[in-house]
């Protein structure tokens, strides 16, 4: 999975956009699904370890997307330019928990 994430984003340029998608199917134009970890070769569904049906959220990056106030959808106003906005660090926390200091959360999935 790597393997292709590497190929499609060959370059250096920093993650301009991530998302969560319930569907790694429906990863939006743009954007590729990390469907696979690197250090294990397992399913890198983030809710994997959920007891009640069968949830599963998977994180989407791009490298184009989110750069001249573009973005995906949703109720608020488009980024800054993409001169302030590149994904420097990201932590995954439980849904009852509040980000850490200088984070920002992803509140929905964009698929749904």
């Amino acid at each position: 999975m790597m393997h292709e994430v590497y190929n499609t984003l060959p370059d250096d340029r920093p993650i301009t956009a991530i998302g969560v998608v319930s569907d790694p199917e429906k990863c939006p134009p743009g954007y590729i699904v990390v469907s696979r970890t690197h250090d294990q070769d397992s399913d890198a569904d983030l809710w994997k370890e959920g007891f009640f049906g069968r949830k599963t959220r998977y994180i989407c990056l791009s490298k184009t997307e989110g750069i001249g106030g573009t973005h995906l959808g949703g109720n608020g106003p488009p980024p800054p330019p993409a001169a302030d906005l590149i994904v420097q660090s990201v932590t995954v926390i439980n849904d009852k928990e509040m980000p850490p200091d200088g984070y920002s959360l992803i509140p929905r999935t964009i698929d749904s």
